[in-house]
């Protein structure tokens, strides 16, 4: 907005300094003699061109300027916006971190004691299994002695069938 303004004198600037000149050489073309006047309007078109030039570089100048400090405070207004994102970034990676940190421990602690819960379950069962094991040895020992006693109590009663059965034979012979 301002570089419009600016632009605008520059060109009211330009418009005004044509008035003058032209009104400075019909001045001086009417004290010259008539010869001269070639002579006169190119040295006074020198001067109005060079004239034309430092003006505009003097304003180009000053728009230069304005943009310039314009840019400068833009910059120190992104530096502080950008100083203030960092800190803000900065607090939100601590948050991170604290909340990471946290949920790490929670889920140690629930990792502990699952594994807890499982190292029970792993010893109760082998605590029932071991005692299965235990009364299925044990059943199969009576199992063992029971048919060693029955074979035995067998034999025994064969035994004694064949005993008495040799010894009445014996007494079938003797008489």
């Amino acid at each position: 907005l301002k570089e419009a303004q600016i632009r605008k004198q520059f060109r009211q600037a330009v418009k005004t300094q044509t008035r003058q000149f032209k009104l400075y050489q019909t001045q001086l073309m009417q004290a010259a003699p008539k010869e001269e006047h070639k002579e006169i309007a190119m040295q006074l078109k020198e001067k109005q061109k060079h004239r034309i030039a430092l003006l505009t570089s003097q304003y180009e100048y000053q728009i230069e300027s304005m943009v310039h400090e314009k840019t400068g405070k833009l910059e120190s207004w992104q530096e502080e916006e950008a100083r203030l994102l960092n800190e803000r970034l900065a607090k939100e990676l601590d948050q991170l971190k604290e909340y990471q940190a946290k949920q790490r421990t929670q889920l140690e602690n629930t990792i502990d004691k699952e594994r807890t819960a499982l190292e029970e379950r792993i010893a109760l069962r082998r605590a029932m299994l071991e005692q299965r094991f235990t009364e299925e040895r044990d059943d199969m020992q009576k199992q063992r002695e029971a048919r060693s006693r029955a074979i035995a109590e067998r034999h025994a009663a064969e035994e004694r069938q064949l005993a008495d059965a040799c010894g009445n034979s014996s007494h079938t012979t003797a008489l």
